[in-house]
Order: structure tokens, then sequence, then C-alpha cells
């Protein structure tokens, strides 16, 4: 009877244990339920859709849209729909396929919130894009004449989309826009694509060279170098040698908050004489082998004799490859035909070189 006893103690003690284990995982569970049903009730709400992609799809191709759901943190699952199967339809990934000519509208709703959409109007072409042809003005473009020019594109069939795409393999070099404006940046080549945006993948190319007549081959480092001048206002460059387009700071310690180089030179007519210099800068004494685009650019302008300081910053500047071209215009009184570079300049964090050069402003 003790050795019975016993044993129904043991078990009631047991079951005891588990019914108690049993309450906790359901008190767990609850909570766990309770969180994701709060977080649910923190979810950021869709308050509107944005889609990009091909206007147009040849009947028989397939193009692919792709929404965005704003504000980024909101659900980004959304549903597609077509308004007329018969003429495009659409898969839950954005894949519109074209069935038969004609207008269509596509529509993006999030499943987060059915009553935001964005639709689409897309138009069905009867022929896909069987050749694209590209007509340029020229196939050189000198940055010291014109740094734009408008390519053309021409596709056929007549009844294929005509719309195309424009890239340029080397943007540093040449950019172009969606509208075939090519703007050239420095010497080199790019090639320039133009392709179909109705799913059928035809492409067509063209290579742009891209010089500048105005610079020798090998410019002397720091000359300068007028490239436009009309009236009292005129464009230059200085050379940047390897040395200056990727500075190296030489002396990295704590008491230097800023590493920067300056390059310049003084000018003048025969009444008044200017002081026109170039800083390059950037705060931080840990920066080492910086490039020119990563350091703030500054021109600077005095007259020396007047002694007054026009200082603009961050002036906007165009580069070419390892040169930067900067506009300065003169007092109405100032002769820059008789101007003279009296003296030019670079001075580094930890050092600084002068020179005389004494010859015409203009070339």
């Amino acid at each position: 009877m003790n050795i019975m006893s016993k044993g129904n103690k043991i078990l009631s003690a047991l079951l005891a244990i588990l019914i108690i284990f049993a309450a906790g995982l359901s008190a767990l569970a609850e909570q766990a339920g309770e969180k994701v049903t709060s977080s649910e009730m923190r979810r950021v709400a869709a308050k509107k859709i944005t889609i990009s992609g091909s206007k147009y799809v040849a009947v028989g191709k397939k193009v692919t849209l792709t929404a965005a759901v704003l504000p980024e943190k909101a659900s980004q699952k959304v549903t597609w729909k077509s308004s007329d199967k018969g003429i495009a339809a659409v898969s839950s990934k954005g894949v519109v396929t074209g069935i038969s000519a004609g207008k269509v509208t596509i529509t993006a709703t999030s499943k987060s919130d059915p009553k935001v959409q964005k639709t689409w109007r897309m138009t069905v072409t009867p022929a896909p894009v069987k050749k694209i042809s590209i007509k340029a003005p020229s196939r050189e473009m000198d940055l010291s004449k014109s740094v734009r020019m408008t390519l053309t594109a021409s596709v056929s069939p007549g009844n294929a989309a005509g719309a195309v795409l424009w890239s340029s393999s080397k943007p540093s070099v040449a950019r172009i826009s969606s509208k075939g404006i090519v703007t050239a940046k420095s010497r080199g080549s790019t090639v320039i694509t133009a392709a179909a945006v109705d799913g059928s993948g035809v492409k067509a190319k063209i290579t742009i060279r891209v010089i500048d007549s105005s610079a020798p081959e090998n410019p002397n480092p720091h000359e300068i170098y007028v490239t436009a001048y009309e009236g009292n206002k005129f464009t230059f460059f200085m050379y940047y040698p390897e040395m200056l387009s990727t500075y190296t700071v030489n002396r990295p310690d704590t008491y230097m908050h800023e590493v920067d180089f300056q390059l310049g030179f003084f000018v003048k007519d025969d009444s008044s004489s200017y002081l026109i210099w170039v800083k390059h800068s950037k705060e931080g004494e840990t920066q080492q082998n910086l490039s020119l685009s990563q350091m703030k650019s500054e021109l600077c302008f005095v007259n020396t004799e007047e002694d007054s300081f026009d200082h603009v910053s961050s002036l906007k500047h165009t580069v070419r490859g390892k040169n930067i071209r900067w506009t300065v215009t003169f007092p109405s009184g100032f002769n820059l035909k008789k101007a003279v570079i009296t003296e030019s300049f670079v001075v580094y964090n930890s050092g600084n070189s002068w020179w005389d050069v004494g010859k015409p402003l203009l070339p």
C-alpha cells in the first residue's frame, strides 16, 4: 500500500508539472500572437505607388513593369491587372505580354491597402522592331568648341514602337539624355546604345570620340590654358599632374583638420592687377589619397589694387579628366587683350612653389 501510495504521489506530481508546462506554452503562444497582432497594427501604411518600365510592347513580346510602394517601409506587395486581356495580359510579377494591337491600362494595387493604386497606360504595337538606325551630326566632339549634340534614332518597320532607350557605356566621357542629347565630359571614347522598348531586344550602337583641341596632348603641369573668351569673360583650366589628381596627405597629424592644395596666378593689365586661385580642400585629418571629385572646390578672385575680395564658395565647375575649367569675368575696365600673367603658384599643406610666367593671358 505504501508503494502504491508513493507511486500515485509521483504520478500526481508529474501530471502537475505537465499541466504547468502546457499552461506556460499556451501563455507564450498568446504573447506571440499579441506581438504579431501588434506588429501588424504598427505596419507602415501604403500611401502611393509608382510604376516604371516601358510604355510599349509588341504583339507576342514581353516587357516587365516594376512597382514601388511609398513610403519605402510599407509593404511592397502589389497585384497587377489588365483593363483588356484581349490586348495585353499581365502576370503577378508585372510581366506584360502583347496579345493584339491597341491601347490598354495596367493597374498595380497595394495588397495592404486596395485603395492605393497606380495605372500605367500602354500601347501594344502590331509588329516588333526589326532594325534601329542612329543618325549623328558627327562621330567626334570637341570640348573646346561644343559639348552637346543630338542623336536621332529611326526604327523599322514603320508600325513598330518608335521610342528607344538611350545609354552610354562611359558616362564619364559623354552622357546621353532620354531625348538623345549627348553631353561631352572628358577625353575618350564611349559607345552610345539605342535599345528598342517593345520587348524585341533590338539595339543599335555608335561610338563617339571626345577630344579637346584647345589643350595639348601632354600639357605642362599647372599651365594656364585659356579655352574661350568674350569681352571681359574668359574660361580657363590648369592641368593637374598625377600627384594632384590623387592627392596624398604627407603629414596627417592631429593639428591638421583640413587637407588642401591651391593653385593660381597673378594677372595684370596697364592699370590693375588681380589674383585668381583655385582651392581644393577636404575636412578631416585622416583623409588620404583624395581625388578631385572628393574635394570641395572654390574659386577666389581678388583685386590686388583695391584689396577687395570676391569669394565664390563651391562654385560649379566642369571636370575634364585631370582638368577643371573655370569661368571668370573681369570688371569692364580690365583689358584682357593686354593682360599678362606675372606669376603662378601651387600651395600644398606641407609646402609651396612659386614661379614667374610673364606671358600674355590670352593665347
